[in-house]
């Protein structure tokens, strides 16, 4: 079964109705809230409106699926990564570490015992969570993305948003078509793929093995003609691309011509008038301490033990 996976889903929805110039700006938008929006609370707000985003797309459940085999992957391997790096500092008192590194688990040295090269404590948990976080809701957004939107739309959407550029002679058509025969080829490549394992496995080899070890090896033998295709299919469309006497350089024209939609528009201004805020929020919380009315103002009640223990989680994260 070859995978659907960033691949354009054709459903009657209202995601695929949408302006692919607005949905681009509001995933670059919301790329960037991501990294400067970094509160625990924050990331899991966004990670849910895109799941809700998601599930109104009509977005297969399967691919639900592959964000959550990742999400547990990629958070083992950070949290087993992270414990090499922070470690506790065994020149100073263990109420010191308990406040930087948060309660050990496991660590070493000193009056912890065990190995002093390896620690896991709250810091490694939360830091790897909050990346996980991060990675999990920039791959919702992309996922949705691709699956809502037609790899020549987006290309067209691309390539507007970037046309005030050609004033100081950016290629931007350059840009564009690259970008094009890129996302045009990642269905192309997954299908190959699928090919090739179907022809490795007929003569043998054991892609689907439980062991690691051998996997890996078996997945050599596919990787290799997958690159040997790659190349021979770029070569083939240079030469398809030379022999119609395509040239970036000529002025081109489209058709049909995408129309504006001023509700549309506005949505997508609504959208970043309420990532603005939140940032700033977020940003007033950890640099400036607000006053009450403030406090009020922004939902955080300065004396209140639920909010409390959110900020000192939130401050673990960011620091």
């Amino acid at each position: 079964m070859h995978s659907t996976h960033g691949k354009y889903l054709s459903t009657n929805n209202w995601a695929v109705k949408l302006d692919p110039r607005l949905k681009l700006i509001a995933i670059i938008l919301s790329i960037v809230s991501v990294f400067l929006a970094s509160g625990l609370y924050a990331l899991i707000g966004m990670l849910i409106l895109f799941f809700i985003i998601m599930i109104l797309s009509k977005i297969p459940w399967k691919i639900y699926l592959t964000i959550i085999k990742f999400a547990i992957f990629f958070f083992i391997f950070l949290t087993l990564i992270n414990g090499f790096i922070y470690l506790p500092n065994l020149t100073v008192g263990n109420s010191v570490n308990n406040e930087s590194l948060g309660s050990f688990i496991y660590s070493g040295g000193g009056s912890y015992g065990g190995v002093t090269w390896y620690s896991f404590n709250t810091k490694v948990v939360t830091r790897a969570t909050f990346i996980t976080l991060r990675i999990v809701v920039i791959l919702t957004m992309m996922l949705w993305l691709t699956t809502t939107t037609q790899a020549l739309k987006l290309t067209l959407a691309f390539q507007g948003i970037l046309s005030p550029l050609k004033f100081i002679k950016f290629p931007v058509e350059k840009i564009s078509l690259i970008l094009s025969l890129a996302i045009q080829s990642i269905p192309l490549l997954a299908n190959e793929f699928h090919q090739v394992i179907k022809a490795q496995s007929a003569r043998g080899i054991d892609v689907e093995s439980k062991n690691i070890f051998r996997k890996a090896k078996a997945h050599i033998s596919v990787v290799i003609p997958m690159f040997v295709n790659a190349l021979k299919r770029a070569e083939n469309l240079s030469q398809a691309l030379e022999a119609k006497g395509y040239d970036s350089t000529s002025p081109r024209s489209h058709y049909p011509r995408q129309k504006n939609n001023y509700y549309q528009w506005l949505g997508l201004g609504l959208y970043i008038a309420l990532l603005v805020f939140a940032i700033l929020a977020y940003w007033n919380l950890q640099f400036v301490r607000p006053i009450p009315a403030q406090a009020n103002y922004l939902f955080i009640i300065e004396n209140n033990e639920f909010f409390n223990t959110i900020w000192k989680w939130d401050v673990l994260f960011t620091t």
